[in-house]
């Protein structure tokens, strides 16, 4: 099973870095650092955060602002490939010069792989659209 595990900066508790690391019966997790944490499953662990309890013990939770980010981010990269679908019609690309055509493509698949480019959706930085 292929699980998350977060680095978190201990002063704000803010992740650090996220790796993935396989783990079976035979093979337990290993975490290298007293800042390392275990992304539950169900959670994203690029929109977690730790917090501390009084006690001083760290969990991790979903950190709402990261989490309304990223659909956000999902929300404005379909507005952006709606709004450029003219340039894949057939008889718009056809008048397009081999350059410009290459352009919107590279645009358009740059948009697609925003969600796995980006690790902070709080710090995103958009294609440029071409012209």
């Amino acid at each position: 099973m292929l699980v998350s595990i977060v680095g978190l900066n201990l002063e704000d508790l803010s992740v650090k870095y996220i790796r993935t690391e396989t783990i079976s019966h035979d093979k337990p997790i290993t975490l290298y650092d007293d800042y390392e944490f275990i992304v539950p499953l169900a959670l994203n662990p690029f929109a977690v955060k730790g917090i501390r309890h009084e006690n001083g013990e760290i969990v991790i939770v979903e950190d709402p602002d990261k989490t309304y980010a990223w659909k956000e981010l999902r929300r404005r990269r379909a507005q952006l490939l709606v709004e450029s679908d003219w340039t894949q019609f057939p008889d718009v690309s056809a008048k397009m010069d081999a350059g410009k055509k290459d352009a919107w493509i590279a645009y358009r698949q740059a948009l697609r792989d925003i969600t796995v480019d980006v690790k902070d959706p709080l710090h995103v930085v958009w294609p440029v659209i071409p012209h």
